[in-house]
């Protein structure tokens, strides 16, 4: 089960859901739901619970953009490279298709996430 991202607000929350929901969905259809599908998720986790440390942390002005881009910057990384570790000759066309895809929408939600407007009290 992945844990819940803090977010900043209603837009945030919306914008890191879809991505996530985006990312897991695609790693379960390409892992066929096996071991390796449970070890992306305890990654995930991982992250998102870094994600959720860093905000409880005093976050300032300087620091925040930081928090916003954690999500995708870490997830992008780690699909690409779960994507190239299972990667063979019988799933290589998928498996580009799918790193293409996931990290085009990294690369939306970075985009939209820049549209956030900080709030002096996050």
């Amino acid at each position: 089960m992945l844990l819940k991202p803090v977010c900043v607000n209603y837009e945030h929350e919306i914008f890191i859901h879809e991505y996530l929901e985006l990312v897991i969905s695609s790693i379960e259809i390409i892992t066929k739901n096996d071991e390796k599908y449970k070890d992306f998720i305890d990654v995930s986790n991982i992250i998102i619970e870094h994600h959720n440390n860093y905000k409880s942390d005093a976050l300032n002005f300087a620091n925040y953009q930081d928090f916003l881009s954690l999500i995708p910057t870490h997830f992008s990384c780690m699909v690409n490279g779960y994507l190239t570790g299972i990667e063979n000759e019988e799933n290589k066309h998928s498996v580009r298709v799918y790193k293409e895809l996931l990290s085009q929408a990294g690369y939306r939600l970075i985009e939209k996430i820049e549209t956030i407007k900080i709030e002096e009290d996050i």
